[in-house]
């Protein structure tokens, strides 16, 4: 096994790790606005994590629920989640993109 063979399989798995580990995180932080269940707004918000080669991120809607409310809320779930769960060294050396699914289901 070559150096960079192992070096790729290294940050595989410490991507994999990170997000499984940002998605649990997520969970901690989930709220489902009480106006938006009594309203019956429901859907999955799909955001886009981007880890850039300096080590700095920042989180996007890649696909919207069609509620603004559930939209801003998944992007509050994830930005707390973001900043407790730190991203390994590893990572850091090239621009990637991980996107978690929230889903809002009454």
């Amino acid at each position: 096994v070559t150096k960079a063979t192992s070096d790729n399989a290294d940050a595989a798995g410490a991507w994999g790790a990170y997000g499984k580990n940002l998605s649990q995180a997520c969970v901690k932080f989930r709220r489902y606005p009480a106006s938006a269940v009594a309203s019956g707004m429901r859907g999955t918000v799909y955001v886009t994590v981007r880890i850039r080669a300096d080590g700095t991120s920042d989180i996007a809607i890649k696909k919207s629920s069609g509620f603004k409310m559930l939209d801003d809320e998944a992007l509050s779930m994830v930005g707390q989640a973001s900043k407790v769960v730190a991203i390994p060294d590893i990572l850091k050396s090239k621009t990637r993109e991980l996107v978690i699914p929230i889903g809002f289901e009454l």
